[in-house]
């Protein structure tokens, strides 16, 4: 049993993406406050940059992002991928922090294996449910997400996160590069330059371009301008915040350049991005 004591979970949203439509799906680098976020892989395949790096996520895949945990759905345009996702709030198992289901050690992703055909029926009743707008539906699915909630502790249990011996191990170029990603988090909303990080870590703006390029795919320019836009794409979607506002609360002094920065990054500029993605 889920034992939470006073904390009782609680699902706040879930959503469904089909492999057709995650092609102008573009949720940038972001992490949640006050949630987890649960996603089931249903279709496909892609890359996605989960806590600083690069993973491969297929049919089949959990993904789990904890709080705080900084994660880029960016689906690249050779890929096609289904997924459905669903964030809960008030989850504290016993030895884990706040909204907490894995660790950095465990890993992120996860192989379903034969819990994959419940979980994705789990996923699916909820998602009709609420779309459907039945009676009584909230109570129902927040049930049912319990029910999802117990499969995904299973799997994680499980440990089958699909790696080898090889790659928990962690170099010293990677736990650079992990430092990077944490000055930017840190600092995303200040006017950040690649010279003030490596003042920061005492080490050559040129050095510190180059690892965290090597191992994260992004110069650390491009990691923080994504960085920012993700921001921005929550507080769209869950504020009624001027997008001038909303410019310069994620570290953007001018209007226009963050308009272009985030049509290129998301496909779409911010007021139709907002319009697409908040439900009336």
């Amino acid at each position: 049993d889920l034992r939470f004591k006073e904390n009782i979970p609680r699902m706040l949203y879930i959503c469904k993406i089909s492999p057709e439509v995650s092609k102008k799906y573009s949720r940038v680098m972001h992490s949640h406050e006050n949630l987890i976020e649960i996603v089931l892989i249903y279709s496909g395949s892609s890359t996605y940059m989960i806590d600083g790096k690069m993973i491969d996520v297929k049919k089949g895949d959990l993904l789990i992002y904890n709080q705080g945990i900084v994660h880029d759905e960016m689906v690249f345009p050779k890929d096609q991928i289904g997924f459905f996702c669903i964030g809960i709030e008030n989850l504290l198992l016993p030895g884990r922090g706040k909204n907490e289901l894995t660790t950095k050690k465990l890993g992120y992703r996860f192989e379903t294996g034969e819990e994959f055909d419940d979980l994705y029926s789990l996923y699916e009743m909820i998602y009709q449910n609420l779309a459907k707008e039945k009676t009584n539906a909230e109570n129902f699915c927040n049930d049912l997400a319990m029910a999802l909630l117990e499969k995904a502790i299973t799997v994680v249990g499980s440990g089958n996160n699909g790696k080898t011996d090889a790659e928990d191990l962690v170099d010293n170029a990677e736990l650079l590069s992990r430092k990077v990603k944490e000055y930017i988090d840190e600092h995303y909303k200040e006017p950040v330059t690649v010279n003030d990080i490596g003042k920061a870590l005492y080490l050559s703006p040129y050095y510190v371009a180059h690892i965290f390029k090597e191992n994260s795919g992004y110069s650390p320019i491009q990691y923080l301008i994504r960085r920012r836009i993700g921001e921005a794409q929550t507080l769209l979607i869950t504020t009624d915040m001027p997008i001038a506002q909303i410019a310069l609360e994620v570290g953007f002094d001018n209007q226009s350049y963050f308009s272009i920065q985030f049509t290129k990054n998301v496909g779409m500029p911010p007021m139709k991005f907002r319009k697409n993605y908040v439900i009336p």
